[in-house]
């Protein structure tokens, strides 16, 4: 087996072990995590997430060829003076999701758009790198 595939395979290995520990090793319940839809077309994929509430600054999106990251963390300061009261909280919420991408993407040719509420990602998918048939003779 040529060095190449046994390196693929011990990343590919490597990356199962670590989304099977941030798995077990969220901070937060399923039910904090936004929704998503992930569209899978011919020559790119587009995810949608529902994430109301912040401002674009407030989001961070990262990508691998087969990986999608996208955080978020926003914080808010309440100060109401009344008489003799004062009240101030705080308030502050982060969350992170990983997806693992059906397809390999172009990391490079990312298009992201927030608006509404609604995180918009479309993700070029790459060409096939084995699609030549090798004649063997």
């Amino acid at each position: 087996m040529p060095v190449y595939f046994e390196v693929d395979d011990m990343i590919r290995k490597m990356r199962e072990s670590f989304r099977e520990m941030q798995r077990i090793s969220l901070p937060f319940s399923s039910s904090q995590l936004f929704p998503i839809d992930l569209e899978n077309r011919e020559k790119k994929l587009i995810l949608k997430a529902d994430i109301p509430g912040l401002n674009k600054k407030d989001i961070t999106v990262k990508a691998t060829p087969t990986e999608l990251m996208i955080s978020a963390k926003s914080s808010q300061e309440i100060r109401k003076e009344s008489g003799n009261y004062l009240r101030q909280e705080r308030k502050s919420r982060q969350f992170k999701r990983i997806l693992n991408l059906p397809s390999e993407i172009n990391p490079d040719k990312i298009i992201a758009k927030y608006q509404n509420g609604v995180l918009v990602i479309e993700m070029e998918k790459m060409k096939d790198i084995f699609k030549r048939d090798v004649n063997i003779e």
